[in-house]
């Protein structure tokens, strides 16, 4: 329920116009009840002192609310100011909590950076659970004089790829912005989540558990099969004629943007009395978000690519990025100072950065064909079985940006 606060001293006055939030509410038995932004004009403080403190509160009254329905209780007839315009107010910041004007911006940023974009790009996406190269539907057998070639059914291949996944997973999403830029012979794809936090209450924490390698890696669709885990083969189709891999590799196109990587984090909040509380929905939810419409994204690239003899370049790096102004902060801490008994230390820093690359379990949703779960080898293992993510501030989008720029498209033919 909105709260609603009877302003009686200049102290308590003085205190809530300093903070520039809110609605104040003037009840004057003269001219009526009105309601303006702390900004107004007409909310000066040598008005609040001749109409409250002066005469003793006989000609006004004034209160503070967080929006207008704070003052349902002290007045159903108030006017809203015409200056300032509180009513619109409290619409642009149900906007403002929304994100609604931070993607906007991000969007913006990357469009003024030469970033072909998309806004609210659509996606579909459902696990595979066997190999589509598999299914008979998927492969077309041509007579070449002597013998047979086969080669991928460009005009059944969308159906052998819904086929050989597990439907009833099957989501329908979109990704806030997809950017996508080439210079020969790498095509990137950035697929964007952005996600609007308040920073003076939102902290996301990452902890150094000494398992990572630093290593930024991610989901590529190439001609070639030059990275460390193979996902998906598909053989030359009858439309063009180069076999096409899903593979991971290591990303190492920007070498002078190289944020440090962490599998563990979480959401800290604090709450308006300073309280601090442990939780991890918002950075994990962010994170599978981004990750599941990333995969998405990567597969009806290929359905495309096969089905219609278009897009083919030779490698297409897919990049699953989080854009948020929530505070980005490490931990770091001596494993030595943690009380195992209590499971509680007693010391720790917090560094603030401007980019963290965060890894997370590869979701259900989110695998191909040939994730690897039982094989011998630790690290393929390990690579298939994690999802890194960039997660940036606007500063270090801007960082991000300038830094591509720099190692991959000055040095390259757009």
């Amino acid at each position: 329920m909105a709260k609603m606060i009877e302003i009686k001293s200049e102290e308590e006055f003085r205190k809530l116009i300093q903070k520039k939030e809110g609605i104040i509410l003037i009840t004057d038995n003269v001219t009526g009840d009105h309601v303006h932004l702390t900004t107004c004009d007409n909310v000066a403080e040598k008005n609040f002192v001749e109409k409250v403190i002066a005469n003793n509160n006989k000609n006004g009254r004034y209160f503070w609310g967080s929006t207008t329905s704070s003052f349902n209780s002290a007045s159903t007839k108030f006017t809203a100011c015409t200056n300032c315009k509180p009513t619109d107010f409290e619409k642009l910041s149900g906007l403002n909590v929304g994100g609604t004007f931070l993607q906007i911006a991000v969007h913006e940023k990357l469009k003024n950076e030469n970033w072909p974009t998309i806004p609210e790009f659509p996606i579909s996406l459902a696990p595979f659970v066997t190999d589509p190269m598999k299914h008979d539907i998927a492969l077309k057998r041509i007579n070449i004089g002597n013998g047979t070639e086969v080669k991928t059914s460009s005009n059944n291949f969308q159906r052998a790829i819904a086929e050989s996944q597990n439907q009833f997973f099957r989501k329908e999403t979109s990704i806030d912005i997809l950017a996508q830029k080439t210079t020969m012979p790498r095509d990137y794809v950035l697929c964007i989540e952005v996600k609007k936090l308040n920073p003076e209450y939102v902290n996301w924490v990452f902890f150094d558990e000494g398992t990572m390698d630093n290593k930024f890696r991610v989901r590529t669709k190439s001609l070639s099969n030059q990275g460390i885990v193979n996902l998906l083969k598909i053989h030359e189709s009858d439309r063009h004629g180069n076999e096409i891999f899903i593979h991971i590799e290591e990303f190492t196109d920007i070498p002078n943007f190289q944020p440090n990587c962490y599998d563990y984090g979480v959401t800290l909040t604090k709450d308006k009395e300073g309280n601090y509380s442990f939780q991890k929905s918002s950075l994990y939810d962010a994170s599978l978000q981004i990750v599941e419409s990333t995969y998405g994204a990567l597969v009806d690239a290929l359905i495309n690519q096969v089905s219609t003899g278009m897009g083919y370049v030779p490698s297409q790096v897919f990049i699953p990025i989080i854009v948020t102004n929530a505070n980005l902060l490490i931990c770091d801490y001596d494993k030595k100072d943690i009380d195992l008994e209590k499971g509680i230390i007693s010391n720790a820093d917090f560094k603030s950065v401007n980019s963290i690359i965060y890894e997370i379990p590869t979701p259900m949703r989110a695998k191909f064909p040939n994730e690897i779960t039982t094989n011998t080898n630790g690290e393929m293992t390990r690579t298939s079985s994690r999802w890194p993510i960039l997660i940036m501030n606007p500063k270090g989008l801007d960082e991000f940006l300038s830094n591509f720029d720099k190692d991959v498209f000055s040095k390259g033919k757009i």
